[in-house]
């Protein structure tokens, strides 16, 4: 179902944010260091994108705080590609650092965002009755480049079947240009069209140009895309220029139509606890048990543990009275 369907049957609820245009870049960083000064150049902009897309922010996972750190208007949602390297190896990391992925929402939309997944080359959101992935596929010289390019792809995929409901955009660095003939492009063209997907770029042809410029080389190509499951709704595309940028890739930025309810998070559930109190008063002691509803977990399992406590306390304090 898309975006629009859903804005024609569904109610407006008292707390639906009504957003006319959710504006999504998408960037790859080419090393923490080299992309930061792009991204906050974005961010403190006078129109701040809502969503940022991040590839190859080559941070440890030790430095992932830095997003939170030199990014206060926005939030992260991300992973080390190193996380594997420092565990089995264990510092010092030999050679260069390499990969990692990150989404950065904007804080106003903190109640109507969930993490569905986060992996080193994919995470996938929801924002309202959106799902948003940034994807980072590999590059020619990767060892089993065919399966990993078809592991991700369906995977993110068996995650948006989990939200039929939601109207889809998958952005990010697929490491190929999907207009040239090379060893994964007849995967991600015919796993596109099989799934009724639309390259955003295809629909806005004035705006098409090279998103991948390293001029040492002399290297240029289109890599970095957004896909979505409804044209109609992207209501623009643009590749950005950046005055200073230090990576050898140029922002790729959406703007789409959206109407977002906040998803009902444990913590919004939770903020009016209701407590129940149970008292035992004698001449020795008087003890207390504060017990705490927690609306995350509606299952019968914790339930009947909370119930096995409840009992083993009773017993207890019968012990000591």
């Amino acid at each position: 179902m898309t975006l629009m369907k859903m804005m024609q049957t569904e109610q407006l609820s008292t707390n639906m944010v009504c957003v006319n245009g959710l504006y999504i870049v998408s960037y790859n960083m080419r090393g923490f260091n080299q992309g930061i000064e792009v991204v906050s150049d974005l961010v403190n902009s006078r129109d701040p994108p809502d969503i940022i897309l991040l590839q190859e922010h080559w941070l440890a996972p030790v430095n992932l705080s830095l997003f939170g750190e030199k990014m206060q208007s926005h939030y992260a949602f991300g992973k080390s590609a190193m996380y594997d390297r420092l565990t089995q190896e264990g510092p010092p990391l030999v050679g260069r650092p390499f990969g990692g992925i990150s989404i950065l929402i904007k804080n106003e939309l903190h109640a109507a965002t969930k993490c569905i997944f986060c992996a080193d080359r994919y995470v996938v959101i929801r924002v309202g009755y959106l799902l948003i992935v940034n994807m980072y596929l590999p590059c020619v010289r990767t060892a089993d480049r065919s399966d990993i390019v078809d592991d991700i792809w369906q995977d993110v995929w068996s995650c948006g079947l989990k939200y039929m409901g939601c109207a889809v955009i998958i952005g990010g660095d697929f490491n190929t240009d999907l207009d040239k003939c090379n060893d994964i492009l007849g995967y991600i063209n015919n796993f596109i069209l099989n799934h009724s997907l639309l390259r955003c770029d295809t629909g806005f042809l004035s705006s098409r140009q090279y998103t991948y410029v390293n001029e040492s080389l002399g290297h240029n190509s289109v890599i970095d895309y957004f896909v979505c499951d409804n044209i109609g709704e992207i209501l623009d595309y643009r590749v950005l220029d950046p005055d200073i940028n230090l990576s050898d890739h140029l922002p790729v930025a959406v703007r789409c139509k959206s109407t977002i309810q906040p998803i009902l998070l444990a913590t919004d559930v939770s903020q009016g606890s209701r407590v129940k109190q149970l008292r035992w008063d004698t001449r020795i002691c008087c003890l207390t048990i504060t017990l705490q509803c927690v609306c995350c977990i509606p299952c019968i399992t914790s339930c009947l543990n909370l119930k096995m406590l409840f009992l083993q306390l009773v017993m207890l304090t019968a012990i000591i009275l």
